[in-house]
């Protein structure tokens, strides 16, 4: 990890802090109907609007995708809320259950890192098979990074 590389913590946050106009990333699993069903929730703050921006396969096991995307439209249903979330060349409607955890980032610092604490580190392999961190997420306050 190189010195440059920042720490953030993950906050829980409620579902009805959600609002049109939001940045979203929604980790979610499509069923046999092809309907995706959130497992998880991430805002993003305003400066990080546009952050890896799309819909692609997330390594969660079999039909689970990313889709980081503006939330179009939010709407109550019997099990939670559907987003209609667009992105640059597509859209997707995804349910959130009330039972998923939604975050945002919250301040922590390398102090954070200690033994026994569970991390999401987003890597890249560089020369030699070593890993090279670019973003860092700490568990903090009992906040687990759910993505």
């Amino acid at each position: 990890m190189k010195p440059d590389v920042g720490v953030s913590a993950l906050k829980a946050i409620s579902l009805s802090d959600v609002k049109a106009g939001s940045y979203v990333g929604a980790e979610a699993t499509a069923g046999n109907d092809g309907k995706m069903t959130a497992g998880s929730l991430l805002v993003f703050p305003d400066a990080a609007r546009g952050t890896n921006e799309g819909h692609f396969p997330y390594d969660f096991g079999a039909n689970n995708t990313m889709t980081n995307a503006n939330v179009d439209t939010v709407v109550t249903a019997n099990n939670g809320r559907e987003l209609k979330l667009s992105y640059k060349g597509g859209s997707k409607v995804v349910t959130v259950p009330e039972t998923v955890p939604v975050v945002t980032f919250a301040p922590a610092t390398r102090a954070d890192l200690t033994a026994g604490k569970k991390v999401f580190v987003l890597t890249t392999p560089t020369k030699g098979g070593v890993f090279e961190a670019h973003v860092l997420l700490v568990e903090k306050d009992g906040v687990v990074p759910p993505i």
